[in-house]
């Protein structure tokens, strides 16, 4: 494996020595939605016959590589936590975003 553990700890210690904060995102089920809202996407064999695992489909019909949705949506997530970390009197569990796993670019 390429050793991710490491790289995130000289990552955290780097971000230290700069005054940097960190926030963990759990990018569990990143990839699956697409980050427009539409819906979850197809890959790989499932786009076309011989199309690559890491292409997808949304089901508007346009094609994306699926890190690029995932980062997309790694970062709303992040930012949409920080919205709700700065309301008073809101539940990780608002019924118009989604739950934490669920939460897409379109939520924001």
């Amino acid at each position: 494996m390429w050793n991710h553990r490491t790289v995130q700890n000289t990552m955290e210690s780097l971000a230290h020595q700069y005054g940097l904060r960190i926030a963990h995102i759990c990018a569990k089920n990143t990839s699956r939605p697409a980050y427009d809202g539409s819906d979850k996407v197809d890959r790989g064999r499932y786009v076309l016959e011989n199309t690559p695992h890491d292409i997808c489909r949304f089901s508007t019909g346009k094609l994306y590589h699926c890190d690029l949705s995932a980062s997309y949506n790694i970062g709303a997530r992040y930012f949409l936590r920080a919205m709700l970390k700065a309301l008073p009197d809101t539940t990780a569990e608002d019924p118009g975003i989604g739950s934490g796993t669920r939460r897409t670019l379109s939520d924001l």
